[in-house]
C-alpha cells in the first residue's frame, strides 16, 4: 500500500499483465503504453471520446518511494495536460 516504484520489476508485471488483459478494449497503442509507462489514452470511437488512464500514485504523498525523487515519474502529469488540451 502507498508504494509504487515506477521503475521497479514488481510494477512493469503489473502493467504489463493489465495492458495484456485490457488490449481488446483499449487497442494495441494504448496497451503498449500502459505497459510502457503505466497510463495510457485510447479514442473511444463509437462514442466519441477519449478514454484516458493514469497512475494515481505520482500524486501519492504517501507513496515514500516519491519521496527520495518528488519528480514526475514518466512525465505522467505533463502527458496527461497535454492529452486535456488535445481532447478539449
Amino acid at each position: 500500500m502507498n508504494v509504487y516504484d515506477y521503475h521497479g520489476k514488481r510494477e512493469k508485471g503489473l502493467n504489463t499483465l493489465f495492458a495484456d488483459l485490457w488490449q481488446d478494449w483499449i487497442g494495441a497503442e494504448a496497451a503498449q503504453q500502459h505497459r510502457d509507462k503505466g497510463f495510457y489514452s485510447t479514442y473511444v470511437q463509437e462514442i466519441g471520446v477519449i478514454a484516458i488512464g493514469i497512475n494515481t500514485q505520482a500524486c501519492n504523498n504517501e507513496n515514500w518511494l516519491l519521496m527520495s525523487d518528488p519528480t514526475d515519474p514518466f512525465g505522467q502529469l505533463a502527458w496527461l495536460r497535454e492529452q486535456l488540451i488535445r481532447a478539449e
